[in-house]
């Protein structure tokens, strides 16, 4: 019988993300949060840690279709800076500089 899955379990597989990203394995973190996603569909903190470790791998469309699949950001909320970010590395500046034009409150949002 398995065990049942807690959030404890999820928090704890997302600090371990959260050191092999510290340590140049974005990889290898975002296998584990995507691990953590599909026994937590709803945790909407491994989701947002697995699009910034796909930034950190170079998986940049990955990271946009991940945020796309999630509640949009809102204005202050630094997931849109993994979304410029993301959005700069593709050549698409002009929707970079909206995502950080929301996040500082100077744009709508995208």
């Amino acid at each position: 019988m398995a065990d049942a899955w807690t959030s404890t379990d999820s928090a704890v597989l997302q600090v371990l993300a959260s050191i092999l990203a510290s340590q140049n394995r974005p990889d290898e973190a975002a296998d584990l949060l995507e691990y953590v996603m599909a026994r937590d569909p709803g945790s909407s903190d491994a989701r947002r840690a697995a699009a910034a470790a796909y930034l950190l791998a170079g998986r940049y469309s990955e990271t946009l279709d991940l945020i796309a699949a999630g509640t949009p950001p809102g204005r202050g909320d630094p997931l849109l800076l993994v979304k410029g970010q993301a959005l700069w590395e593709l050549g698409l500046t002009d929707e970079a500089s909206l995502a950080v034009e929301t996040y500082l409150g100077q744009g709508a949002a995208p």
